[in-house]
């Protein structure tokens, strides 16, 4: 499979994922992919993000109208460390194949094939949106989407926030992650919690002159855990995770601190949430203290007749607490879809099935021309 002048999806995938794009250095893949669609008759915008290190979005159309009703949105930054690209028959591995450059190779991919195919319906479309492709020599419609390919999303949404400057305003954006090409309903929100327990420290010999910081975390996380937390149908059950609990110095001492980091898959008000879990530990004061940390809300997005559809979790640890939806502002509808699990997506296993990106061609044309009647 060749990778210095793709011709196939695959080998554009392989191309990207040679590509060393740990944050904060996207710029060797964002040139490349700049260069590449240029080379394919696509107007490129770099939009700069940071000088130190330079770091570039990417906005990509054909022609010179700007104007769009649809957006292929992606990320070109991958978390640390960068694992070598490998692959056999059915898979390609290594960091990035699939979150997310396998969405943005599919993406791309679907956008080609319509030029490829002419995708337009002339006699309901105003001339002024139509153009003679300069690759394929045939009209096609100058609205049918444009790519939008950001950096930062895997740690500040840096990338995303500074796209709100290019001033676009499409009615649908298509963000590509990987959801096992299931269209999700949306993905759910966050909100990070420390609580640190305060005890009296003693010999364990004599625990009646001290009192057990660890004990006493211990019965705020069982009430935390056995609460009924609220269910929203659409995106499903809030959830709570005791992610790290820490305490003591020594087995033969009353543990006089005790700390544990919690968070909480958001699906519904998250100020409802924090007043539910501020209660319970205000019974516990003035013992334990709850410091309240990054919060993000749910977000929902658009679905379609046809596709197989389901919440997502995607809360993936310091890297990322969420997407970059919430990011990009505008009246626009979300739709999320792209190869690949979130399961293995930060892993040294990270893979993406060659099959999977082929069917996210025809699932990214599919949803285009639902939303674009093309």
């Amino acid at each position: 499979m060749s990778s210095e002048n793709p011709t196939t999806l695959l080998e554009l995938h392989k191309a990207l994922c040679l590509i060393p794009s740990v944050y904060p250095h996207e710029l060797p893949v964002s040139t490349y992919l700049a260069e590449w669609l240029r080379s394919r008759g696509w107007t490129v915008e770099q939009q700069v993000v940071s000088t130190t290190p330079l770091r570039h979005n990417m906005y990509a159309y054909l022609g010179r109208r700007r104007e769009t009703r649809a957006v292929l949105n992606s990320h070109l930054d991958v978390v640390p460390p960068y694992v070598e690209i490998r692959e056999d028959e059915e898979n390609v591995y290594g960091r990035g194949t699939c979150d997310a450059k396998g969405s943005v190779a599919s993406q791309i991919w679907a956008a080609e094939e319509l030029r490829a195919e002419g995708r337009a319906r002339i006699d309901r479309l105003r001339t002024q949106f139509l153009l003679l492709d300069p690759l394929f020599g045939h009209i096609i419609h100058l609205c049918f989407n444009r790519l939008l390919y950001v950096v930062g999303e895997e740690f500040d949404h840096i990338g995303m926030i500074q796209a709100n400057k290019l001033e676009i305003s499409p009615e649908f954006v298509i963000v590509g992650e990987p959801t096992e090409n299931i269209l999700a309903k949306g993905h759910k929100g966050v909100m990070v919690f420390t609580l640190e327990a305060t005890g009296k420290a003693a010999h364990s010999g004599y625990p009646e002159l001290g009192k057990s910081a660890v004990e006493i975390l211990v019965d705020v996380l069982h009430e935390l855990k056995n609460l009924v937390l609220p269910v929203d149908p659409y995106l499903g059950a809030n959830t709570l995770n005791l992610g790290l609990i820490s305490g003591g110095v020594a087995v033969n001492i009353i543990p006089e601190r005790a700390t544990a980091k919690c968070s909480v898959r958001v699906t519904t008000d998250i100020s409802a949430l924090w007043e539910l879990f501020r209660s319970v530990v205000h019974r516990y004061a003035p013992h334990v203290r709850m410091v309240e940390g990054m919060t993000f809300d749910p977000v929902r997005c658009e679905v379609v007749d046809g596709y197989e559809i389901k919440a997502m979790g995607f809360f993936t640890g310091e890297w990322g607490f969420c997407l970059d939806i919430p990011f990009f502002h505008g009246e626009h509808k979300n739709f999320l879809l792209g190869p690949g699990t979130i399961h293995v997506a930060h892993g040294e296993n990270e893979f993406v099935r060659k099959q999977d990106l082929v069917d996210a061609v025809g699932l990214y044309k599919k949803l285009l021309g639902k939303l674009l009647d093309v």
